[in-house]
């Protein structure tokens, strides 16, 4: 460790992707870069990268590109995203569902956390693309953003909701979430608000259905 770095053991970033860390990248951007160093020291003495078992998705993913996005670079970004790369593109995959996200384009009923799953596998594609772009990973950004298009797949246009649909495409007779309902789930696409708005018939369309979830 260099002078006054702080070496970091445990993440979640389940909870901390959305705000807590680009917080961080913010306004205390040295505690940001040892969180970077940490990934890549954890990297190399264990072959694979701290995201914990429960939940769904890999959000180290958004957390090493929002902080590349803010100039915090002073790590070893290729190692890193060797360890993310190892995870999410190729396989077994880090999380098992991952199997039907590549094969299907979403993952099916009776899968658990079905609906979650596949949004959040689909921003993850969507943050790893970005650190690919970065590293001048072409082959890596085509894909990873291509699939990171696999929300739609969940997308219900007789309600615009986010639903949960079954191997064959047909729509399951119950939706399942992680800690989630259709009322917030539908709008976790924040890598492709234009494309969510499109799916839902428009800018009008968009926000009367937005605002019917808080009345």
């Amino acid at each position: 460790l260099l002078e006054n770095e702080i070496h970091y053991i445990y993440y979640t970033p389940w909870d901390s992707f959305r705000s807590k860390h680009p917080l961080f990248n913010l306004l205390y951007p040295e505690k940001s870069r040892d969180f970077m160093r940490s990934l890549v020291r954890i990297y190399h003495a264990t072959g694979i990268l701290p995201e914990p078992q429960v939940m769904t998705g890999v959000h180290l993913s958004a957390l090493v590109a929002d902080a590349l996005a803010k100039g915090i670079t002073d790590f070893d970004v290729e190692t890193v995203y060797q360890g993310l790369a190892d995870m999410i593109l190729h396989p077994p995959y880090f999380r098992p569902l991952m199997k039907y996200f590549e094969a299907l384009g979403h993952v099916p009923y009776p899968q658990r956390y079905a609906t979650t799953a596949t949004l959040e596998f689909a921003y993850n594609d969507w943050a790893l693309a970005q650190v690919a772009r970065y590293l001048g990973k072409t082959e890596d950004v085509r894909k990873l953003e291509k699939r990171s298009l696999n929300y739609r797949n969940h997308f219900n246009p007789e309600n615009r909701f986010m639903e949960t649909n079954k191997e064959d495409g047909s729509w399951a007779e119950a939706s399942i979430y992680a800690e989630a309902d259709p009322l917030n789930m539908t709008w976790f696409v924040p890598h492709d608000s234009q494309g969510l708005i499109n799916l839902m018939g428009g800018e009008a369309a968009f926000n009367e259905h937005l605002d019917r979830n808080f009345r």
